[in-house]
């Protein structure tokens, strides 16, 4: 049954320009919570919002339940409804009991940290959101995530595999002698084999995979599900890969290898993402020290 339509909320649309006419699309923007800025579009019918990986709108935020609330479009506009989540579902910080309307510039709060603002973007203010977003979580020079989100998503990763006891691996590389490229051909060629290798290693990784610039020369990957036998299947090709690229700069051809080290939730426990980290640095170690241009992992001292 379509909630009623009131002369308040005909008043509403008109004074706000969002009615049945409204100029953009209507979307959610992340405002506190995981992936500040992200913004998803709102197209279709009805969106499921929740932690499960089910959802149209996929939050990771333990706060948040897994099937948490609901948007439906109705004639007269769009609706929110709580589906008994565990800590509430709040829409400028009135709690939302049965079908509630939403008008532009409304914030609701999912759960304990986690605010979306609803509002409506046409293509220049669509863009203009998708600048700001990418210049919160990607790096400059390979256009790939940043250190910083790459920390903000092991977190939500790891809480995930842990709860679901599914398996996950952090994959942990670097240029072999990369100062030595950059003494050899000037910082101009380091910064050339570092978006080369970006592009290379994003033409071989799954869509649910996380790819980011740790720092420097170092990159991590976040593979969900993937075990320790799988990644490291996975990790070799990369390397294979990387070490049979022909780089070429101006006149000058040469080639790079890296070294790799993977950390696996599954046979191995991590609680935090600390010791996640640090289990995939110390087979990083282990991979320069036992020559570069290889891939280290519980696999080998199993062996």
């Amino acid at each position: 049954m379509e909630p009623e339509r009131t002369e308040k909320t005909i008043f509403n649309e008109k004074e706000r320009g969002r009615g049945p006419n409204h100029a953009g699309e209507p979307c959610l923007i992340v405002l506190t919570g995981n992936a500040v800025g992200m913004m998803y579009k709102l197209t279709g019918t009805e969106w499921l919002i929740g932690r499960t990986r089910e959802a149209d709108i996929c939050i990771e935020d333990p706060s948040i339940s897994r099937s948490h609330a609901k948007l439906s479009t109705v004639k007269s506009g769009l609706y929110l409804q709580d589906l008994n989540s565990t800590n509430g579902t709040f829409v400028n910080e009135k709690k939302v009991t049965g079908m509630h309307q939403v008008s532009d510039g409304d914030k609701i709060r999912l759960g304990d940290t986690t605010i979306l603002k609803f509002t409506y973007q046409d293509e220049l203010e669509e863009n203009f959101q998708k600048h700001l977003y990418d210049s919160a979580t990607k790096d400059g020079l390979t256009k790939i995530y940043n250190r910083k989100y790459f920390l903000e998503r092991i977190k939500s990763e790891l809480t995930f595999a842990n709860r679901h006891r599914t398996c996950l691996s952090m994959v942990l590389f670097d240029v072999d002698h990369f100062k030595k490229i950059n003494d050899t051909y000037g910082h101009p060629v380091g910064d050339f084999v570092l978006r080369s290798i970006s592009d290379l290693v994003r033409r071989i990784i799954r869509i649910e995979d996380v790819f980011s610039r740790y720092g420097g020369e170092e990159f991590t990957l976040l593979l969900r599900g993937i075990n320790e036998k799988q990644a490291f299947i996975f990790s070799d090709r990369m390397r294979r890969t990387i070490e049979n690229h022909v780089f070429q700069w101006q006149a000058t051809v040469f080639s790079v290898t890296i070294s790799v080290g993977i950390a696996t939730l599954n046979k191995q426990r991590f609680e935090t993402c600390e010791e996640m980290i640090e289990a995939a640095d110390a087979y990083l170690y282990k991979a320069k020290n036992g020559g570069r241009n290889c891939v280290m992992s519980v696999l080998q001292t199993e062996g």
